[in-house]
């Protein structure tokens, strides 16, 4: 190798005299442009050769020894080598189709074992098409809201309500097939069926086994068969796979079997399905007769329900909450009471700082339930009311401190006599007293009560005091509320603006990365001596894609994302942040998500949160015929065309702006209402609303000839009647950036582009 490059050096010297570096580069895309166009394979050897001898002396320029510089190369490959694999090739999806009547343990345990087989990149549960007039089984509506919520926290796991957007009932080959067929799948989705072993064992019987099989590979999943497969089975050939699953015969049963259980109110029903499943069941009644008790019978939880301020939550608090865990209740539900409206803001704060509060401080504590809906409403349902809120989920206990749970010998009445319905309270309601000094012989206290003992400790008013007056309490709080109330200056005097700054001085982060980019791999490698299992801060490295997708799965974590782009457009994302992250100066933005209510043609309702936009849009041929209201009032009376979007700032920049709308600053108080081949009015445009608004967005439809699909951040929500959306006033998002970064600079760089030839 040494004398190669002596001699290519003497005769380039010879030949062509010293060349610039910019001179050499030219020189090697010259040769490679040579090599690229021809094919005939003498030729292609010469000119292979110019751009080998060029490019090593391009070595020979730089210093460098060739054989280092391949393998440095071909060590980074190595290190790349998963990413790689997912470059350049379709997704892969694995379609588990089944009625989900209910969906149980052993549904959740096949995806487990399709995603660990690794050879598909998710899972879609796929609810198949029936009327919901079935006899014996759930509806289309119960089904789908069970696969949601079965599947919500797990990740690469979507459901595919495609059979119920088209009303699908037919056979599994022609579904596959049409789906196949499908041009949104077909270039960029490679699907493989999931089934179990049971219904391979079986498929011979079909006069269409065949043709599926042709059509589509299919994964099987074997759980504990009785005998092993054989090697000639059908599904141990390429391009099938198969792979077995241990599932527990105690817990596997058939969806026919957890009915009957269910309609016979049979407790043992309970060990095949999911909690959340379980709860849901029970709660809308799914599988009951009018006449059956199946509620009833299953053993009633003790619920402890603890009304506070919680502004902010304490250490002592948390402690409270988890003693009353080890005192035998099963959940705890935390509901944080509203603001009085003569309150000013360093007494309380905003309803989505005290949301982002309470959320940080109980995250990590199991069987703890946030209810938000004081904060969100201002308001403060009585105990009274608690006590019929939660019954339903259990035995129902009321969370009060001593004082207000104790009457001495002279008359007077204890603060809960006079609460709304005290008397009554007093004497029917459950109370968990927080105890903090002992019970003198002559107090009283409810006729059913819990005495839970805790120590002393200042209050959440009190603390607000101490901050009002400049005192550090941070060994009163957990980290990352002390974080939270210094970044946003709450508590404080004045108003706390719109820009929150800060300094970090311990970064410890979450990860996130798009995996395959791989200079997104690249960056992400270089930052993990920050990785932390308990962050401080959400490191988003890609384009503005990844970085919607990081907030969708994880802005309750409350804690400020970081984006660095190493993507396309990044709008929300650092064009750079500096190796040593230690000390970074940071400027972070809070910001609203969007709130939408849907209902469903059967009058069934749904909430979902946006961070970017929804829309609503016509699911067939024929044109959507829309109402408009705007706070309640009717704004448009009938809009014809493909449908209408509504958006956030933040998602400004997206869709809406493909629609006409003008993008706006990431924090700006407003709305977007733009439409798609709006038709009627005529000449209608894009408009920007306030921020306080809420918009209604209403099928005129009573035929069913115009059904409407909604998406929220481009997940489909089915065909819906009517899309309310609003922003939220306690989901938020904080997107934090460096000093050196402005997002409205960008946008506003985007809007007029130095090259407009």
């Amino acid at each position: 190798m040494q004398a190669i490059l002596k001699r290519i050096q003497h005769l380039f010297h010879l030949a062509f005299g010293p060349t610039t570096l910019e001179d050499r580069a030219k020189d090697i895309q010259k040769q490679a442009n040579a090599v690229a166009k021809h094919r005939d394979l003498d030729q292609l050897r010469h000119e292979v050769g110019d751009l080998l001898a060029s490019t090593l002396q391009l070595c020979n320029e730089c210093g460098w020894e060739p054989t280092e510089l391949v393998s440095e190369t071909l060590d980074r490959i190595e290190k790349r080598v998963e990413v790689y694999k997912k470059l350049n090739r379709k997704q892969r999806v694995g379609l588990l189709r089944a009625d989900f009547d209910p969906i149980h343990n052993h549904h959740l345990a096949m995806i487990e074992s399709a995603l660990k087989f690794d050879c598909v990149d998710e899972v879609w549960l796929m609810p198949s098409f029936h009327p919901t007039s079935s006899i014996g089984g759930a509806s289309n509506k119960d089904r789908v809201a069970m696969c949601r919520l079965a599947v919500e926290k797990l990740a690469h796991v979507h459901v595919f309500t495609y059979e119920q957007e088209n009303e699908y009932s037919g056979d599994g080959y022609h579904l596959i097939k049409r789906l196949l067929g499908e041009i949104s799948f077909r270039d960029r989705i490679e699907f493989c069926l999931i089934l179990e072993r049971s219904v391979a064992d079986e498929m011979h019987r079909s006069t269409t086994t065949e043709r599926i099989e042709d059509a589509i590979p299919i994964l099987i999943i074997d759980s504990k068969p009785p005998l092993p497969a054989s090697d000639n089975a059908w599904f141990r050939n390429r391009p099938h796979r198969w792979t077995q699953v241990e599932s527990s015969l105690e817990y596997t049963a058939t969806q026919t079997t957890i009915r009957g259980l269910l309609e016979k109110g049979d407790p043992t029903v309970w060990k095949y399905l999911p909690i959340e499943i379980a709860d849901y069941i029970r709660k809308e009644s799914v599988y009951q007769k009018p006449t059956d008790s199946i509620s009833m019978q299953i053993p009633k939880k003790r619920i402890a329900v603890f009304s506070d301020s919680f502004s902010p939550p304490t250490l002592h608090q948390k402690m409270q909450v988890q003693k009353l865990l080890d005192n035998g209740f099963d959940k705890v539900i935390i509901h944080p009471r509203g603001v009085r409206a003569d309150r000013g803001e360093h007494e309380v704060a905003l309803p989505r700082h005290r949301a982002a509060l309470v959320s940080l401080a109980f995250k990590d504590i199991p069987n703890v339930e946030v209810n938000y809906e004081d904060i969100s409403n201002g308001t403060n349902l009585p105990l009274i009311d608690l006590t019929y809120k939660y019954q339903s989920q259990g035995e129902v206990w009321l969370v009060v401190p001593q004082s207000d749970a104790t009457k001495g010998s002279s008359g007077k009445p204890a603060a809960i006599e006079l609460y709304e319905q005290g008397h009554r309270l007093w004497q029917e309601a459950r109370f968990a007293v927080l105890a903090d000094s002992p019970i003198a012989h002559s107090q009283e206290l409810p006729t059913k009560h819990l005495l839970i003992e805790t120590p002393k400790a200042p209050s959440p008013a009190d603390l607000r005091g101490e901050i009002f007056h400049g005192k550090k309490i941070d060994t009163h709080l957990d980290r990352d509320i002390a974080d939270y109330i210094h970044r946003h200056r709450l508590f404080v005097p004045g108003t706390p603006g719109r820009d929150a700054f800060f300094k970090v001085l311990r970064p410890e982060l979450f990860i996130i990365h798009d995996e395959r980019n791989p200079r997104a791999v690249e960056i992400a490698q270089s930052y993990q001596k920050y990785q932390s299992s308990n962050p401080n801060l959400i490191l988003v490295i890609g384009g503005d894609g990844t970085m919607l997708k990081a907030i969708r799965e994880h802005w309750r974590r409350r804690l400020p994302f970081v984006g660095l782009n190493a993507g396309h457009l990044g709008f929300l994302m650092n064009a750079s942040l500096p190796a040593n992250l230690e000390g970074i100066d940071l400027i972070s933005q809070s910001l609203p998500l969007l709130r939408v209510d849907v209902r469903y043609p059967d009058d069934k309702t749904a909430m979902h949160l946006a961070y970017g936009d929804t829309w609503i849009e016509r699911a067939e041929g024929q044109a959507a015929w829309l109402q408009v209201r705007v706070n309640g009032e009717v704004q448009l009376e009938k809009v014809v065309g493909d449908g209408m979007l509504v958006a956030t700032a933040a998602g400004s920049s997206a869709y809406a702006r493909a629609m006409g709308a003008v993008p706006v600053p990431l924090d700006s108080p407003s709305l977007i209402l733009a439409g798609s081949n709006i038709f009627q009015p005529r000449f209608w445009k894009p408009m920007n609303l306030p921020g306080t608004s809420q918009i209604t967005l209403t099928s005129l439809d009573k035929r069913g000839k115009r059904p409407l699909r909604a998406f929220v951040d481009g997940q489909t929500l089915g065909i819906v009647q009517e899309l309310s959306a609003k922003q939220s006033l306690t989901a938020a998002v904080e997107l934090a950036f460096t000093k050196e970064y402005d997002p409205s600079t960008k946008l506003l760089k985007s809007l007029f582009p130095s090259d407009v030839s």
